[in-house]
């Protein structure tokens, strides 16, 4: 049995070259082992040159308890994202049988630089719990990934915590990807990577009121990216979600190209809104699906007030799989909005609208009574 002693090997897309970090490098092989031994506070560092657009699996193979930190650089912008976590296993039976690893995307002709350091110092205390050496030896070999590629319009099955596919596509624009289950036991999410690391990470808006799934991105043509379905589950305990591999997983996900979906249904964000007088509220109707908002235009969606002078349509806009309707409150009254979708679709919403002057005199009062209350408990 297998036991989960930490996150000691945390892999960080560094989007920027950071000249300090970087200054020597070797050359890395592809499918070439290479044996590294790092002193207390050492630094190694390699670089690798793609000579073809491919997710590429960078794993290492630690030969003693010990604490690295490994950052993958990439010239193509200026900040960090997270790569993933990767969680080091110490098996029963044999202690230095660990294998961590990563997937990479590397867009051909792109320079990657991966820095090695030991880290016993910075995380002091898994050091002294797990009685870790301040000395790391390690094997790391990159390598192309046994992934297969993703095909538009695919029905998927996944039953595995580490499943994945690349996908390149053959021209720019938004591709939806969604998930189908039914189950209640878990939550189905999303990962999906691109050369610059993590583009977006467990998106978990679903459609329908169920907990499925339903992103848009924007992709590049012949850009490689790595899509990662699993699953979650609530700890309600611990007030997190729990991503262990041994979770329950088995469901289906599509991937499509998003100008060729049609919408299926809308919802509306909220049926009755009250608000400040002027103060901004932003209204949603969400898109189901929501990759079918791409080939929906802002300037052909109708949002009209019954009555302006109370509140009015300040913006419409859509993002994230919405069509985002803003309303300005002017002055306390009652407003019924009315809002029609280009295929003759329309629903209503209501907002009343509250005058700023009273709240404020209804919040002080509260406030003044709170505290009476509070001297009477004393």
């Amino acid at each position: 049995m297998k036991k989960i002693l930490s996150v000691f090997f945390v892999m960080i897309f560094a989007l920027s070259f950071v000249t300090a970090a970087v200054a020597q490098s070797s050359e890395i092989t592809l499918d070439e082992t290479v044996f590294i031994t790092l002193e207390k506070d050492d630094e190694a560092s390699f670089s690798f040159t793609a000579q073809e657009t491919a997710v590429y699996r960078l794993s290492f193979v630690l030969k003693n308890k010990s604490y690295t930190e490994c950052k993958i650089y990439s010239p193509k912008s200026t900040d960090y994202k997270n790569a993933g976590a990767l969680w080091m296993y110490y098996s029963d039976e044999d202690e230095n049988s660990v294998t961590p690893s990563t997937y990479v995307c590397i867009n051909k002709g792109t320079k990657i630089s991966v820095v090695l350091t030991e880290a016993s110092g910075k995380h002091s205390y898994e050091t002294d719990m797990y009685d870790l050496t301040d000395t790391a030896e390690l094997e790391m070999t990159l390598a192309k990934s046994k992934l297969g590629p993703m095909e538009l319009g695919k029905i998927y099955r996944t039953t595995s915590f580490y499943a994945g596919h690349y996908f390149i596509p053959e021209k720019s624009g938004y591709y939806n990807i969604r998930s189908f289950s039914t189950s209640t036991e878990y939550d189905p999410s999303i990962r999906i990577f691109d050369e610059n690391g993590l583009l977006i990470q467990d998106d978990d808006m679903g459609y329908n009121g169920d907990l499925n799934y339903d992103t848009t991105v924007y992709f590049t043509a012949g850009s490689v990216y790595f899509i990662n379905p699993r699953v979650s589950v609530y700890d309600e305990e611990n007030d997190e979600y729990d991503y262990s591999p041994d979770l329950p997983i088995d469901y289906t996900y599509s991937l499509t190209d998003a100008s060729e979906m049609k919408v299926e249904s809308y919802q509306l964000g909220s049926d009755n809104i009250v608000m400040t007088s002027k103060n901004y509220y932003v209204n949603p109707v969400y898109i189901i699906p929501g990759g079918a908002a791409s080939s929906i235009n802002a300037e052909d969606v109708s949002v009209v007030s019954s009555k302006p002078r109370v509140a009015d349509v300040h913006s419409i806009e859509v993002k994230d799989g919405a069509v985002c309707i803003s309303i300005y409150a002017k002055k306390a009254g009652s407003a019924v909005f009315t809002v029609e979708f280009p295929d003759g679709e329309n629903m209503e919403f209501n907002v009343k609208v509250r005058s700023k002057i009273i709240v404020f005199f209804e919040n002080l009062f509260n406030t003044i009574k709170g505290k009476i209350k509070g001297l009477f408990k004393k």
